[in-house]
């Protein structure tokens, strides 16, 4: 095995600086017999750590990494980082002032977390990935060979905050389908939890949760969808800093000035708004800004001031759409091609869209995790029009609605139809889809066309899964009756 025959050459072991932000600890020098005792535990460590997982004794696989790791760890040397880092192994340890070294039993946990215990040894190497820890006053070794391994080798724990709705639950089990260690933090009160998770119940305007949710770390990357409060995303940031290596901080396009009305790219000017502000700070303008703009903004300020920008990702997408959507833009324009007869379009028939499907939301969320740091806009093509919206819905429902295309948007306004809810997915503003994600797609963004993401929807509808009810889904949709005066009007106005 390899590493094992130099684990019992053994020799006076080397002390290493900690580069980790814990207070540095009384270091020791290791006589001969010691460290030959202590090799022997750690070639009895490795041993169990290979029988227990013959899939990965193939050579370059995370575990025998594991094994020439704390092999050479025992007399004192390193090897190079390259392909620990392109693995992202990780090994903890607790730290307890023992004397005597231990060749305890050694077991794999059966929890979601997958993590090793059981040998007490007296030297360990500290949340690797590169930054080497070792000290000789260090004892008690947790290896953590976490149970879930992606083809390509990498393991990551992810931390979800929300989990249950819409995009969080489409983070959840993408996190799932890669084969990550995921845990989600989250109230309970609606919705459900996802299988193959850790649940930690707590909310996070509770300090005491927040505390307890940290108690349950570390992990790699935390992926923040239901940050809406700035000061709590400040206090959420300050406790998880500690035991997250990365944040991704879902926003919205709302952060940015020129909202609506404007083109805009990540270097357009975002809202002004304090990383500690409350719920409230802000202002609702018509077309913009919004409360919720400016909130949003002030959540990005918190996670950046904590985590900084080399550990922080910012994501700022359009309007979502998919499966399990609880505002119901998409699901209100289904059901309401589904009944048939004329239904009232709004605006020119080849205008550009740009909604983005949750689940390649959820999908770039993720690989952030490991990813390319920074702000990315997130949205569709543009490829894709409101044409070709109302006919995939017609498609898929199979009726037999009629489209009366109202392109004088001024006049349908004149007429007290409220844009972006009385008819989902309308706005007039240049800005409205003018989003360039560019940059996220140069960082490996893909979107479905809409056709795809209607299809999908609608299947989710007729599923009989449960909508998560929510007081913004009642805002979606134009009254019948209105709906019928308006295309009469329209109609005698251009001699039809």
């Amino acid at each position: 095995m390899r590493g094992a025959s130099k684990l019992l050459g053994a020799g006076s072991c080397t002390r290493w600086s900690r580069m980790s932000r814990a207070s540095p600890r009384r270091s020791h020098t290791a006589s001969p017999a010691r460290a030959t005792r202590l090799a022997h535990a750690l070639v009895s460590l490795s041993t169990q750590i290979a029988s227990m997982y013959p899939a990965l004794r193939q050579m370059n696989s995370p575990v025998n990494d594991v094994i020439g790791l704390i092999g050479v760890v025992a007399i004192g040397t390193f090897p190079p980082f390259s392909r620990l880092d392109q693995h992202r192994l990780m090994i903890f340890a607790t730290v307890e002032e023992q004397e005597e070294v231990t060749e305890g039993s050694f077991e794999v946990s059966q929890r979601p977390s997958g993590l090793v215990t059981g040998v007490t040894i007296e030297r360990v190497l500290l949340r690797g990935c590169g930054n080497a820890e070792v000290s000789d006053a260090v004892v008690g070794v947790g290896v953590e060979c976490r149970h879930q391994v992606r083809q390509d080798g990498r393991m990551t724990r992810v931390l979800v905050l929300g989990g249950s709705w819409f995009l969080g639950r489409a983070v959840v089990d993408e996190a799932i389908a890669r084969g990550w260690d995921v845990t989600t933090f989250r109230r309970g009160v609606s919705g459900d939890d996802a299988p193959s998770v850790t649940t930690v119940r707590g909310d996070r305007t509770n300090a005491a949760d927040l505390r307890r949710l940290a108690g349950a770390g570390p992990w790699d990357v935390v992926i923040d969808t239901s940050g809406f409060v700035p000061r709590e995303a400040l206090a959420i940031s300050r406790v998880l800093e500690p035991v997250v290596e990365r944040y991704v901080f879902v926003s919205t396009v709302s952060v940015y000035e020129g909202w609506p009305t404007k083109p805009l790219t990540e270097d357009s000017s975002a809202l002004d708004c304090p990383p500690d502000a409350g719920p409230d700070f802000g202002y609702d303008g018509d077309p913009g800004p919004s409360i919720y703009g400016f909130t949003k903004a002030g959540c990005e300020r918190a996670v950046v001031e904590v985590f900084g920008s080399d550990r922080s990702v910012l994501l700022r997408p359009g309007v979502i759409l998919g499966p399990r959507e609880y505002v119901g833009r998409l699901p209100w324009w289904l059901r309401r091609v589904e009944r048939g007869g004329r239904v009232l379009a709004p605006g020119h028939p080849r205008r550009s869209i740009q909604p983005i499907d949750v689940r390649d939301v959820a999908k770039f969320a993720v690989e952030s995790g490991v990813g390319s740091v920074g702000v990315f806009n997130l949205t569709a093509t543009g490829q894709d029009t409101m044409e070709d919206f109302l006919v995939a819905c017609r498609e898929v429902v199979g009726s037999d609605a009629q489209f009366e295309w109202i392109t004088d948007e001024d006049w349908l306004v004149s007429q007290g139809v409220q844009q972006w809810t009385e008819l989902p997915l309308w706005r007039s503003y240049a800005g409205a889809w003018a989003v360039d994600s560019s940059r996220a797609r140069a960082a490996g963004l893909e979107t479905r066309n809409i056709r795809a993401t209607v299809n999908d929807t609608w299947s989710w509808l007729q599923s009989g899964d449960v909508v998560v009810g929510h007081e913004r889904a009642a805002e979606q949709g134009i009254d019948p009756v209105k709906e019928r005066e308006i295309i009469a009007a329209w109609n005698a106005r251009i001699g039809h």
